[in-house]
């Protein structure tokens, strides 16, 4: 029995890594699936307050990085907080419109149109702004990536 709990640990783990990748694939809730989970072993360890802690708390940071990062990156480049808010729309709105491709082009097209709907002139300025936007969702991936695998070598950590 404990083999196939382990098994279903790694599979919640694994389908949290691609959750970064794949819209509409969380990537936050299947590592708690796998936190509970774990629960089940004959004999599961304790997991201190301090772990629970922080797991909230890096799963928060989690959820929030792809907005976050993204809008820092569009500001670097001067994007208006209307050109942020397009960031976040573009990747809550691209994903379930253009599938897989929307993470990038979601943010991208958003900043783009609303820096040239307010401004025409500067349209190389725009550009580097919506390219940002691309850039920063590039990066939440990896900060993302790294976290989730922080958790893992934490949670593993006990567990061993």
């Amino acid at each position: 029995m404990n083999i196939v709990i382990w098994i279903l640990i790694f599979l919640f783990f694994l389908i949290s890594a691609a959750g970064v990748f794949v819209p509409l694939v969380p990537d936050t809730i299947p590592l708690w699936g796998a936190f509970l989970i774990s629960r089940l072993l004959d004999s599961p360890p304790q997991l201190s307050g301090t772990f629970w802690l922080g797991m909230v708390l890096l799963s928060i940071f989690i959820l929030l990085s792809d907005y976050v990062v993204s809008s820092v990156f569009a500001n670097r480049y001067g994007a208006s907080r209307l050109s942020v808010v397009g960031v976040i729309a573009g990747l809550l709105i691209g994903p379930l419109l253009m599938g897989p491709v929307g993470i990038i082009l979601g943010p991208f097209l958003c900043v783009l149109a609303v820096g040239l709907i307010q401004n025409r002139e500067n349209q190389d300025q725009i550009f580097k702004q919506a390219a940002a936007s691309v850039i920063g969702v590039f990066s939440s991936s990896v900060i993302k990536l790294l976290l989730q695998l922080i958790m893992f070598i934490w949670f593993l950590s006990y567990m061993f």
